[in-house]
């Protein structure tokens, strides 16, 4: 018991991370005192200790740009008590925590209140050196130390990230009209290009009924002139078609028994009134140039003579499957050339597979 008494009274300890000061009547006599122990005299003499580690102060700013925009500024103010200004910092300063918050906060609004919001956003090193080369001889003056005051965020004011995020919101939803309106149109050309696709098979269908319902009244014709080389185009054929069905439509009329006037279908009469259109509907020349181009026919040409060839052959609206074709045989593609040439009306197959023979 004795020991502890003696412990309590007369021995003063200072831990590490403090300094020691011993005081006489209130005054200093010593500040300077490492961590350690030391003997005093009760009621003459008493012991204080000071912290001089590292400590923290939160700081968190609204601050006006040099361009008028409010930022929100956070970071953290890092200082410690210098050991020789010890005394200072203990009892001639009153709440050390807010003394220097205050000088930092107010270090902070001028740093920011020299740049613009973009030049904060993108410096945050640069206010943090400006803080600290503002407060740093009068804190030092109060003994204390700043060590660093790291910018962690320079944000910008709520009402104008919303504003932001607004705008983003519309954007993106602009984005999603323009890739819907640009789907629509890809779809439309698309369907677009399969109807053109579907009509122009079907007008080769119609074309093919159309030469096959001529040739049966080209024989008809051969058989009245006696002329067995005659050959008929596809306008003649439509001419022969709506004659021998318009001889149709008065047979059945005749027939119909409806008809205050009545014709009665006479073969004869029929054959004559071919025979009369036949100056004019029978040609010696070919239907299309094209049927003349047998594969004896072209052997003699080049093959930028058959490409040419070709080309001209091809309707308008195929010209673009013939370049398709050409190009695919040039580069090698086999499975692109092979689609073209399907593309292409039966008649001209024979004279694209004859250069694809020469390429």
């Amino acid at each position: 018991l004795g020991l502890v008494l003696i412990k309590l009274l007369f021995i003063f300890s200072v831990r590490p991370g403090f300094v020691g000061m011993i005081l006489r009547a209130g005054k200093i006599q010593r500040n300077d005192l490492d961590p350690g122990w030391y003997f005093i005299l009760p009621i003459l003499q008493s012991g204080e200790r000071v912290y001089i580690g590292l400590q923290r102060i939160p700081l968190e700013e609204e601050a006006r740009t040099k361009d008028q925009a409010i930022v929100t500024v956070r970071g953290t103010g890092q200082y410690r008590v210098l050991r020789e200004k010890a005394a200072v910092a203990e009892f001639e300063v009153q709440d050390p925590d807010n003394v220097i918050k205050d000088r930092l906060l107010s270090a902070l609004r001028s740093a920011i209140g020299k740049r613009t919001a973009a030049e904060c956003f993108e410096n945050k090193e640069e206010i943090s050196a400006d803080i600290i080369g503002e407060v740093k001889a009068g804190l030092e003056r109060l003994g204390f130390e700043i060590v660093q005051v790291p910018i962690i965020e320079v944000a910008p004011h709520k009402d104008v990230v919303k504003a932001i995020n607004d705008v983003q919101a519309a954007q993106r939803a602009t984005d999603v009209e323009r890739a819907r309106a640009e789907a629509i149109q890809v779809r439309t050309a698309a369907e677009a290009r399969a109807q053109a696709h579907a009509a122009e098979i079907r007008g080769e269908g119609q074309a093919k009924a159309l030469a096959a319902q001529a040739a049966g009244y080209l024989d008809m014709i051969r058989a009245v002139t006696g002329d067995l080389t005659a050959k008929v185009d596809v306008r003649t054929a439509s001419t022969l078609i709506m004659f021998f069905e318009s001889m149709g439509m008065k047979r059945s009329f005749a027939q119909s028994g409806k008809a205050s006037a009545v014709v009665l279908p006479d073969d004869q009469a029929v054959i004559s009134e071919i025979a009369q259109l036949v100056p004019a509907l029978v040609s010696h020349e070919a239907i299309d140039s094209q049927q003349d181009d047998t594969e004896e026919a072209v052997d003699h040409l080049t093959q930028a003579e058959m490409e040419e060839l070709l080309r001209e052959r091809l309707s308008e609206p195929l010209k673009e499957v013939g370049s398709e074709y050409l190009d695919a045989l040039k580069t090698g593609a086999v499975d692109a050339a092979k689609s073209a040439m399907e593309r292409m009306p039966q008649r001209l197959r024979w004279l694209a597979q004859k250069i694809a023979d020469r390429i």
